[in-house]
């Protein structure tokens, strides 16, 4: 209220300098304030109007039959006498002040509470007042409050999706790294699986790093895949040449089992031979 009051209060002020200046006169100057302060409305109905020290009523755009009254007899239904009051306020606030009182709506003659703002225009004596009704504020409280919880309804469900949705992102992916360790770790492994990698965030690099490791396992399986196929080849070479040596081993000890039955027959004739010459020699003698 203070700003909206302002605001007429500094259009009273420029034309009281064009009095000053001598573009026109004072009581055009009175005049045109009052009939553009009078034109003036916002939130719909709510309306300025000015009034004197006296009190007595300069300008009441919504009951003009006030205006040049005598207000300090007007009551509201608590018997505060509210014009008298807003002179009080304005002697006890010379830069204006709240005043809480009793006054019918545009339109109504049905009294309701109200709070007005005056501020005293000190050159020509007014004071310029405007003000709210109070069920006009908690019915614009309440609709704020209504609008308020519908928006704070709209982004919790927009957070919990958005919520899911990221989780989800983020689960996923970890329950497939998850899956495909395990199934390294069975007997069975499965080297062939890959995971999905889908946009830059952690999730995907997690997932280049894995399949990169099963790749450098499939090749380290392969060459040793490899290298025992040739152990392999060269036990079998091993095994061939050993089974050759044997085969040798046994000729040759034939061919010297031979040899040594050979020479014992030799040995054998040499000796009857001899035995048979020893004999002949005695024989000889004897004769």
């Amino acid at each position: 209220m203070r700003y909206v009051v302002e605001s007429a209060h500094s259009i009273a002020s420029s034309y009281y300098q064009k009095f000053q200046a001598g573009e026109i006169s004072e009581e055009q100057a009175q005049n045109l304030a009052k009939s553009l302060i009078g034109a003036i409305r916002y939130d719909d109905t709510n309306y300025f109007w000015i009034n004197d020290n006296s009190p007595t009523m300069v300008m009441h755009p919504i009951k003009p039959a006030l205006n040049g009254q005598d207000l300090s007899a007007i009551e509201d239904a608590n018997g505060k006498f509210l014009f008298k009051a807003f002179v009080e306020k304005v002697k006890q606030s010379p830069e204006g002040g709240v005043v809480d009182y009793l006054w019918p709506k545009p339109g109504s003659e049905k009294a309701v509470e109200k709070l007005s703002f005056v501020k005293p225009f000190k050159p020509w004596g007014w004071i310029i007042g405007s003000g709210i009704y109070i069920d006009d504020v908690k019915a614009t409280l309440a609709v704020f409050i209504r609008d308020l919880l519908i928006d704070l309804c709209i982004i919790t469900a927009l957070l919990i999706f958005t919520s899911f949705v990221i989780a989800k992102s983020i689960i996923t992916p970890l329950n497939k790294t998850s899956d495909a360790l395990v199934n390294l770790a069975r007997d069975e492994g499965d080297l062939t699986h890959r995971l999905p990698v889908e946009g830059k965030d952690e999730i995907a690099k997690l997932s280049v790093s894995f399949n990169e490791f099963i790749n450098k396992i499939q090749n380290i399986i392969k060459e040793i895949q490899i290298s025992s196929k040739s152990m392999s080849n060269s036990s079998i070479d091993l095994a061939s040449l050993s089974q050759q040596s044997l085969t040798s081993n046994e000729q040759q000890n034939t061919e010297t089992s031979q040899i040594a039955t050979a020479s014992n027959e030799m040995l054998g004739t040499i000796k009857e031979i001899a035995e048979n010459a020893t004999q002949a020699s005695r024989t000889r003698r004897n004769s």
